[in-house]
């Protein structure tokens, strides 16, 4: 991994798991321990291992979690929480990407931003967790 912003660290899985521990929601993401993920691919797992990967991504609502391939690799690199769907783009928050326009990375830019992402191939996968076993209050 590049180092960028002086971390060469990526901590946007970390950063999605974080915003479902701040709603008490940590089973919906409990990949590999009890608090979520941290590695992409867990996360791209659990959801295919649970079938909440959505068929057709432009279906995409807030709160779906979106995984991204920057490189092409078939290997998701990249997360972020779907914030609106616009049909032909999407808006996301995203940890550790670069602000909308900025020549920095896309995942590993050292911040968090909200980010406008269009559907196609850099988006590996989509998923829609069960938010509805999570009691009401």
């Amino acid at each position: 991994m590049t180092k960028q912003n002086g971390q060469g660290q990526s901590w946007c899985a970390c950063f999605v798991s974080w915003l479902f521990a701040q709603a008490n929601a940590s089973k919906l993401v409990a990949a590999k321990v009890p608090a979520g993920f941290i590695y992409c691919p867990d996360g791209v797992a659990f959801f295919k291992k649970n079938n909440q990967i959505l068929k057709d991504p432009t279906t995409c609502q807030p709160g779906d979690i979106v995984f991204f391939d920057w490189t092409g690799a078939g290997i998701a690199d990249h997360v972020g929480v779907v914030t609106e769907n616009h049909k032909t783009y999407f808006m996301t928050i995203e940890g550790n990407t670069s602000p909308e326009g900025a020549t920095g990375s896309q995942s590993n830019g050292g911040g968090v931003y909200a980010r406008k992402r269009y559907f196609g191939k850099t988006v590996h996968a989509i998923a829609r967790p069960a938010y509805s076993t999570i009691p009401a209050k």
